[in-house]
């Protein structure tokens, strides 16, 4: 499992997230924690403890990253 930290100010530095909203639920946005790219959880599930599931990958072609990831610090 791959634990994220969290920003106020989600950049394309590896492995940081940062809340957000989508629709009425609670969710966030990730920077990959192997190529630094922006990526949605809108279509995941972010657990009380910050698990989040399904597993992530990176959507981008040229990475590989593929990991169950937590939010360091998750409170919805």
């Amino acid at each position: 499992m791959t634990v994220l930290t969290y920003t106020t100010e989600l950049t394309s530095l590896p492995g940081q997230w940062r809340g957000g909203i989508a629709g009425k639920e609670h969710t966030a946005n990730v920077s990959c924690p192997k190529c630094g790219w922006i990526i949605s959880l809108s279509r995941h599930k972010i657990l009380d403890d910050g698990s989040v599931v399904p597993s992530l990958v990176c959507p981008y072609e040229s990475c590989t990253f593929h990991d169950y990831v937590k939010l360091e610090g998750w409170k919805t």
